[in-house]
């Protein structure tokens, strides 16, 4: 709770330098992409790439922050590691209207949260390894009873959530509806990973890893089950899968030996494209809401940086920010 007594402080008294907007750039979003990013020192930026500004949103925080923008881009929820009860707190920035709320959750949990896309309802994975909702104007959370979870991610509809179960006990990728009556496994296998919905629901993206050889492939299933198609080459590591808003292509960071680099898959033709050509470690690749740009981390020794890219490939990457990024999240609308 101090820290956010200081937060408020901050917002009403600009001069105690603990928090600024970015006023009328935050404000407008259409036409005008932003990207939301933690960086070092503990704090948030939020990058206009219209006006090619990087606003100060938050800092001297209590840790490193995970955030992420709500579906409807009104607020921005920010998680962030409480030292005196050993949890994460997770916090709601309303921008438009100044504003900070602190979600009061009864069971603690261990991964970020995932948003529903009605906005009124996230989905978490607790310390217990169960998967949870909270919902937001009840401010009550239901428990599934489930154990070994993770990985959970909402369908487009809000109808349905993907989770990887874990474990000696029929481990693999699984469907199930929002109270938890009704789960059913598409795919049985203890090596998957990260499901992502495809934009229209009819999709689901996963790893699936070799771990012997160190490699991890991407696969494509049928929501309503079937066979998995491979859609990588099985000799490279691959990881931080994103599909693309329309649906045709994917984005993905691969390791090959030494080499790390950025692609994009072509769902269309099976064709791919590598982005980057470079051994640095690479992360959070992620598209903007309407396709145009790809955002990425390269975490280059002594030399780190967050870019983007316009997604068609016709111009080369532009650096964004000079720091060590921790996730990237760009606002909807």
């Amino acid at each position: 709770m101090l820290r956010l007594t200081l937060w408020l402080m901050g917002w009403l008294l600009p001069s105690g330098g603990l928090l600024l907007v970015g006023g009328l750039l935050l404000g407008q979003r259409l036409h005008n992409p932003q990207l939301a990013y933690p960086a070092a020192g503990y704090q948030v930026f939020v990058y206009d790439l219209y006006h090619q500004r990087k606003i100060s949103l938050l800092y001297r925080l209590d840790s490193i922050p995970i955030v992420n923008w709500l579906p409807d881009g009104s607020r921005l929820s920010v998680m962030l590691f409480n030292g005196d009860t050993g949890r994460f707190d997770l916090y709601l920035v309303d921008i438009a209207n100044r504003k900070i709320e602190n979600v009061l959750i009864e069971q603690a949990f261990n991964r970020f949260p995932a948003w529903s896309p009605d906005n009124l309802r996230f989905a978490f994975i607790s310390d217990q390894n169960d998967l949870c909702i909270y919902t937001l104007a009840t401010a009550v959370q239901a428990c599934f009873g489930l154990q070994q979870i993770r990985d959970a991610a909402w369908s487009p509809d809000g109808r349905r959530l993907a989770y990887v179960r874990e474990g000696a006990d029929a481990p693999g990728l699984y469907l199930t509806d929002t109270t938890g009556t009704v789960q059913r496994q598409i795919v049985a296998n203890s090596q998957l990973a990260a499901p992502v919905w495809s934009p229209d629901g009819q999709n689901l993206l996963y790893g699936l890893s070799i771990p012997d050889e160190g490699q991890r492939d991407l696969y494509l299933i049928a929501a309503h089950g079937g066979e998995p198609q491979r859609l990588t080459d099985g000799t490279r590591l691959v990881y931080d899968a994103t599909w693309s808003p329309d649906g045709t292509r994917i984005a993905y960071h691969a390791r090959y030996n030494e080499q790390i680099d950025t692609y994009i898959l072509n769902l269309n033709n099976h064709r791919e494209q590598r982005l980057t050509d470079d051994i640095f470690e690479k992360g959070g690749i992620r598209w903007s809401p309407d396709g145009s740009y790809l955002a990425y981390m390269s975490r280059l020794p002594l030399y780190p940086g967050i870019f983007w890219q316009i997604s068609d490939l016709t111009a080369p990457a532009e650096l964004i920010d000079r720091t060590v990024g921790f996730n990237l999240a760009w606002r909807p609308g």
